[in-house]
């Protein structure tokens, strides 16, 4: 479909256990999608993921929207897909399947030296049918999967010879911070880049005990050194329930159930049972059960020739738990780092980041532990009325949301130490990367520390009220024209009771705790929003067709605000680069003292070492305005052209914005607003709403299916600039104009194509029509999906050289960028030697994802055959291959210009050449 962009499953294991796929429409980020089953909205809101994921043997159609979809659909700016389920008939029909594959029939990853142990099973059934015949029908299925996937690790863990204090083969000077002054300056090296044994932190050395020697021999310092393999457990249980009555001519009912289970097992890479975490995944290690239920009821009544009411009622919840694989344990008060382990929340070992590093070091995500609960309650009715000229369509749809997440990842449950190069550099001498990042890790001299504590249940509940009108119009013959208006009317969100929200006031340094005392319940202000919307479409002759169209569709605003005492986040950042956070593994925490929650619902001068989001009372909602221009064309040969231009902007998107953020280069924390005013030195985040823009040719060419050949082509030729990718915040509040550029996902070109051949063998073909030839070559199909696509953008980064807390830093780009193409260990895929540190104190000035990623080229192939058993029964026959060219798929560069890996790709996705077998049994 011209406009979408790769499919790629957002979020972890643990929480997108059902394996929800996301994409980007129209340059839109993928949060603009909604998802419907039945007409009912389908989808967990804080993560935009489909809620339930029917299995393919149960659907029935699969309809998909992009850009000036019809009013009845909204709280979207990307597509709208609705998913419809099977029904029973008189006939009784059903099947059976099973597919699998493992590692023995699929290749090997480009980076790994061995094969990781891979299994996987689907199987399951379906039957339909009827109760009474001509009046009451069934459908059922039941799908399960037993996935053991094998993944291949690959990191940069510190050498043997880095662990005793010898640094010097780091190729950077190691300073001694307890020299010069506090502000970098006249610091002098160790000698010879070695750390005295002495001055090596006791909790820094059982760290690195818990830590395996790199294993991969060779490789210089800084670079990936170590692998090893691990298998993530997934068991997928789900069965779907429909029943159809027909309840008279000019009545039809329906209900439907479904659930489905799922328990994911992914250990943390190092340690006993993974119990100290360690890089992969981003930390997250441990075990997640999952459930999702969903359930509708539709109604549908002709009450006059020219009038048909349609109703539906659902509910969709979805309920999801995850704990890191040390819960329990107290590691980090056994190494002695205080003030962590309070309780089962806080247990477990403390998250350790070194820059230069893989990441974490040790420990877990931030995101771990969680309990979640999701439930989406919906009402639709809708009416379709015909005139002589017009059809006109009206309804409402209603929304009631649940949303109860504890999860505590500010910093993280169990604390979270940073330790970056400017902590052993100094002032004069910018060319620091990872050696000094471990000095400072060894040394216990942290750039930052910082831990979370839940005290509330956070939990939010939202209402959208729906209401839509179209009038499609039949002008001419030749000219139809849809006119639509849809509003949305979107109340403030509230917590589940008063005081379950705490918003932020930076004007006077105070919390307001909603629906206490003279505080509103809700968080922000209700919001009316107008959504028009037109599509003009002429009949130029019989062969062409010139459409256009205009809308603006609306997206829900992201609201609720769990700051203190709801969530108490502590962050201890250091007061500038060069100098220690005051809070150290060494130090531990402060203790947590209780809080009582004041009558006024007003928290005066709100705690400063917290982080602090703020939600305006006047927070607008973000929409989309979207337009096209096509043209379609029959064209000979069965082919069809669809040729248009589409274009939109985005307004009023949620970035976050850093209104604590340091404004002055070189300033540290004295150029941060609130520092001035109140002396808090932690983040305050805000909205800040941003625009985005897309301009894009789409080109569509359909071959039609009428001798075995059907195919279906289509390319993307676009360009998409924002300013954050979908929920993300500024990199550099100090100056919003510095983070527009290319929206990292928007490829410049995108080219797929997919295709059905029935192979001309066998009977009533052109070749093997009779005897044994026939039996062995013909009834087989042959299909496929390609891809190619162009790269991702990325942004170049470097760390400690803008000393302003709160902004990214950025390298200088001194040269054109020069690809290379290289990959794997010391190739370069870029020229390192276009960028350079910038002096101290000085923000670079290479712009935001200026630098573009490898391309994506794909093939999935298939290939079937149809076994006619019997009379009504058939065995269907699938070889399938996932990636038939093994074609690798590159991750973008490291771009971390104070790294040796700087400009060198030592990742690629772990879909390499698969094969999967699959039976089916049709009867």
């Amino acid at each position: 479909m011209p406009g979408v962009g790769r499919p790629f499953r957002p979020h972890s294991e643990f929480y997108n256990s059902h394996d929800s796929l996301s994409v980007r429409v129209n340059g839109q980020g993928r949060q603009f999608n909604n998802f419907q089953i039945e007409g009912i909205e389908n989808k967990i809101d804080n993560g935009n993921l489909t809620a339930l994921v029917p299995p393919a043997e149960a659907i029935q159609t699969v309809d998909v929207s992009t850009s000036n979809f019809d009013p009845e659909f909204g709280n979207a700016g990307g597509a709208v897909t609705n998913v419809t389920l099977r029904s029973g008939s008189n006939d009784f029909h059903g099947s059976l399947f099973q597919f699998h594959r493992n590692e023995n029939i699929q290749a090997r990853n480009t980076f790994a030296v061995t094969k990781a142990p891979t299994v996987y099973n689907q199987f399951g059934g379906t039957l339909g049918g009827r109760i009474v015949r001509d009046k009451l029908f069934f459908f059922g299925d039941y799908q399960g999967s037993r996935d053991h996937l094998g993944q291949v690790n690959r990191g940069t863990l510190p050498s043997t010879i880095f662990r005793t204090g010898n640094l010097a083969g780091g190729g950077s000077v190691i300073y001694d911070p307890l020299t010069g002054d506090g502000s970098g300056a006249g610091r002098t090296a160790f000698a010879g880049g070695v750390i005295p044994a002495s001055r090596i932190s006791p909790i820094s050395r059982r760290i690195l005990g818990f830590l395996p020697e790199p294993n991969l021999g060779g490789v210089p310092e800084g670079q990936l050194n170590y692998s090893q393999n691990s298998v993530r457990i997934k068991t997928l249980d789900q069965a779907d329930s429909k029943v159809d009555w027909v309840i008279g001519s000019n009545d039809r009912l329906a209900v439907r159930y479904s659930i489905q289970k799922a328990v994911v097992d992914d250990p943390g890479l190092f340690g006993p049972g993974g119990i100290y975490g360690g890089f992969r995944n981003g930390g997250f290690g441990g075990r997640g059960p999952a459930r999702t239920q969903s359930a509708g009821v539709n109604y549908s009544k002709v009450l006059s020739p020219t009038l048909v009411w349609e109703s539906r009622v659902g509910v969709v919840r979805n309920r999801n738990d995850a704990l890191a694989s040390d819960t329990g344990k107290k590691t980090s008060e056994e190494l002695g780092i205080r003030g962590v382990n309070l309780d089962e929340w806080t247990s477990g070992l403390t998250e350790v980041r070194v820059n230069g590093y893989s990441s974490p070091l040790v420990g877990f995500s931030p995101s771990l532990p969680w309990a979640r609960a999701v439930t989406s309650f919906g009402i639709v009715n809708n009416f379709s009325k015909t005139f002589s000229k017009h059809i006109v369509r009206f309804g409402v749809d209603i929304r009631r949301e649940r949303n109860d997440l504890l999860q505590t990842q500010t910093f993280n449950p169990r604390g979270r130490f940073e330790y970056n190069p400017a902590q052993t550099g100094t002032v004069a001498d910018t060319r620091r990367n990872f050696a000094n990042s471990f000095a400072a890790f060894l040394l216990d001299q942290p750039s930052q520390a910082g831990r979370d504590l839940p005290f509330v249940f956070p939990a939010r509940r939202e209402l959208i009220s729906n209401f839509y009108v179209q009038d499609k119009w039949q002008v001419t013959s030749k000219l139809t024209v849809d006119l639509g208006l849809r509003l949305e009317r979107e109340r403030g969100s509230r917590p589940r009771s008063a005081g379950g929200f705490s918003n932020y006031n930076p004007a006077n340094n105070t919390l307001e705790l909603a629906g206490v005392g003279a505080v509103p319940f809700d968080i922000a202000n209700s919001n009316n929003n107008w959504g028009p919307r037109l599509g003009i479409a002429y009949r130029v002759t019989e062969k062409t067709v010139v459409r256009t169209g205009y809308g603006i569709s609306f997206f829900p605003r992201r609201m609720g605000q769990f700051n203190f005492p709801i969530l108490q986040n502590n962050g201890f950042p250091s007061a500038n680069a060069f100098v220690p956070a005051a809070v150290t593994m060494t130090t531990g925490f402060p203790p947590f003292t209780p809080f009582n929650l004041p009558s006024s619902g007003v928290i005066e001068n709100a705690p400063l070492a917290n982080s602090f989001t703020v939600t305006p009372r006047d927070l607008a909602s973000p929409y989309v305005q979207s337009w096209n221009l096509a043209v379609q064309r029959a064209l000979p040969w069965k082919l069809a052209l669809d040729v248009a231009y589409v274009g939109n902007i985005g307004i009023n998107n949620q970035s976050g914005y850093n209104i604590n953020a340091s404004m002055i280069p070189g300033s540290a924390n004295n150029g941060r607003p609130l520092f001035q005013r109140f002396r808090k030195v932690t983040d305050v985040t805000s909205v800040l709403g941003t625009n985005t823009w897309y301009h894009g040719l789409q080109v569509k060419v359909d071959r039609r299916v009428g001798d075995g050949l059907f195919l279906t082509s289509a390319y993307t030729f676009s360009k998409g600039l924002n300013y954050t990718d979908d929920d993300g915040g500024l990199a550099i509040p100090m100056n919003p104009a510095l983070n527009k550029g290319r929206m990292s996902d928007n490829r410049t070109h995108v080219f797929t194509n997919s295709f059905m051949w029935a192979l001309p063998f066998g009977k009533g073909k052109r070749w093997a029509t009779t005897g044994a030839a026939q039996w062995v070559l013909g009834g087989w199909q042959f299909q496929g999906v390609a891809s190619l696509m162009s790269g991702t953008w990325f942004s170049p980064s470097v760390s400690g050289v803008v000393n302003a807390p709160g902004n990214a830093d950025r390298p200088n780009w001194v040269a054109p960028v020069r690809y290379l193409g290289g990959t794997g260990p010391g190739q370069k895929y870029f020229d390192p030697a276009a960028f350079a540190i910038p002096a101290q104190n000085t923000l670079g000035n290479a712009g935001r994802n200026i630098l573009q990623g490898p391309r994506f080229s794909n093939l999935d192939a298939a290939l079937h055959r149809d076994f006619r058993l019997r009379e009504g029964m058939s065995l269907t026959l699938r070889v399938e291959s996932f990636n038939f060219t093994n074609t690798p798929h590159y991750s973008n560069p490291n771009g971390n210009a104070q790294s040796p890996q700087f400009g060198e790709i030592n990742g690629a996705d772990q879909d390499q050449r698969q094969y999967q077998i699959g039976l089916t049994l049709r009867f």
